[in-house]
């Protein structure tokens, strides 16, 4: 689960968003954190992959960009075989 909710001892929810593939957990820079829509949407302008759901899949840009590098390349040496 990439998604969690921590109880604040003001009473306020706080969420938190990790990479399910490398665990490294998403930062903004406001106060995005008190919502999990507006977290989602921070995360996804900054280039983030997110479901809508905490138990959805979430990927950071870094992961996102080394899954498309190792598609196009299987793919490119796939073709170059046949």
């Amino acid at each position: 689960m990439s998604g969690e909710a921590f109880r604040c001892l003001n009473g306020g929810i706080e969420y938190e968003l990790r990479c399910d593939g490398c665990g490294g957990a998403f930062h903004c820079h406001d106060d995005s954190f008190y919502s999990w829509d507006l977290l989602c949407a921070a995360a996804e302008a900054e280039g983030w992959r997110v479901e809508p759901d905490f138990e959805g899949e979430h990927e950071c840009g870094a992961c996102m960009a080394r899954a498309t590098f190792k598609h196009h390349r299987h793919r490119f040496a796939a073709s170059r075989a046949a």
